[in-house]
């Protein structure tokens, strides 16, 4: 439901609208019971991590996420996770 209020401006996020409606975007989620095969089901973790991910492979934060999200505690699980960015290449 988030995510479908980014394209439709429900979020708040007019930001990410208004991008999705003059280029094309591709969003993605996981369920909680699939963070869990990760070794970590903390949500905020896993942001983190993608947002991280991110930064480190095109060098700034997504299109109006601008912000690192929720730190790491040293006691939180490491993700045994890699990112596959060009499943969100387009055509």
């Amino acid at each position: 439901m988030r995510l479908r209020g980014h394209l439709t401006g429900q979020s708040g996020n007019l930001g990410i609208s208004n991008y999705a409606k003059s280029y094309k975007v591709k969003f993605t989620y996981y369920s909680a019971d699939v963070l869990k095969t990760y070794g970590n089901d903390n949500v905020y973790d896993l942001e983190s991590f993608f947002l991280t991910d991110f930064l480190e492979q095109h060098g700034s934060y997504p299109i109006c996420n601008g912000q690192a999200g929720h730190q790491l505690s040293n006691d939180s699980k490491a993700l045994s996770a890699s990112v596959d960015w060009t499943f969100f290449e387009l055509p």
